[in-house]
């Protein structure tokens, strides 16, 4: 009789209802176990299609398991098809300043600015809404005219000062030209995938990207965002057909080995946005890299700590769910 391993009764064991890790420990040590096996080659029972689909189940069960209530309740709401829109929209309510902006919350993203609105978290907050198909909702709406409120004389958008006396990431600093070149083209790419009807105040921030724009570079920074961003940006002011659009494709592509996993679905959540579908290279691209950094265990890595990350395999998970390909 053949010997093989079954990743099935393995990976799926941490998920029953009667046995869970007490704490990450476990998860390493089975990672461990699965990677052993898998670097000697060990055979499987399963053929591809049958691997793949317990990759898929095993995903799922590291987001029940691992979520927190607001990330469980958008991955029930958009990728089970459950409804919570209600909850849901309780949540961002209940969290929503009074000026329309978001603070970062530390259960969602490692770090805390209070009740401090900031553009970067309100930046989040709109991908997710608009992810969730909320666009129209008065969440969505508020957000936007917060970041509105806060477009400078220039066009651009710029992380408010008042987050510099919070412990805050580098990507989110005050007073840096690479974080408002990164900031504008996401309010732009977010604005226009909305009904937002201040079309000036959009030509404004397009007037600031194309003031930063080099002939030979595009928009230069020390951050990969106005790269991805721009893809929205572009795509959706102009046309995928655009030498900007075009640009931030190759300026992407050329950076590739060193761009986070954690920015693949981003990335292909707005190859969906301007109307690319999964035969385009940049698409491509991003699904395979997506599919092959898998952990045995079913989930995709926090960039900063290298751990499993509930919100990035629900991200992961929504964007190959996008194309088909699970």
């Amino acid at each position: 009789m053949d010997t093989y391993v079954d990743y099935q009764a393995i990976v799926l064991l941490l998920n029953t209802k009667h046995i869970r890790p007490v704490n990450d420990m476990i998860d390493l040590i089975l990672t461990s176990v699965l990677s052993c096996f898998k670097a000697i080659n060990f055979p499987s029972c399963k053929d591809g299609a049958e691997m793949a689909q317990i990759k898929v189940r095993a995903a799922e069960d590291y987001v029940i398991r691992k979520a927190v209530p607001i990330d469980l309740l958008e991955f029930k709401f958009l990728y089970l098809g459950e409804e919570t829109k209600g909850t849901i929209l309780d949540w961002y309510r209940e969290h929503q300043n009074l000026d329309g902006g978001f603070p970062a919350l530390t259960e969602r993203v490692g770090f805390s600015t209070e009740n401090c609105s900031c553009l970067t978290m309100t930046l989040r907050n709109l991908r997710n809404l608009l992810l969730l198909g909320f666009h129209e909702e008065d969440v969505a709406e508020q957000a936007l005219s917060f970041l509105f409120a806060h477009q400078e004389e220039d066009g651009s958008f710029r992380e408010i000062s008042a987050v510099s006396s919070y412990d805050i990431p580098e990507w989110s600093m005050p007073g840096d030209d690479d974080v408002a070149l990164w900031q504008t083209t996401a309010a732009l790419c977010y604005a226009l995938q909305t009904k937002f009807e201040d079309a000036g105040e959009v030509s404004r921030g397009f007037e600031f990207l194309h003031n930063k724009w080099t002939l030979t570079d595009g928009l230069v920074s020390r951050f990969y965002f106005p790269q991805i961003y721009g893809l929205g940006a572009f795509g959706l002011w102009e046309s995928v057909d655009d030498e900007r659009f075009q640009k931030c494709v190759s300026n992407i592509v050329k950076v590739w080995g060193r761009l986070p996993l954690w920015e693949m679905p981003l990335i292909l959540e707005l190859c969906r946005a301007v109307g690319l579908d999964a035969e385009h290279p940049l698409a491509q691209k991003a699904i395979s890299r997506l599919k092959v950094s898998q952990n045995p265990l079913g989930y995709w890595i926090d960039g900063f700590t290298q751990a499993g990350s509930s919100a990035n395999t629900i991200f992961a998970l929504l964007a190959l769910k996008s194309y088909e390909v699970i």
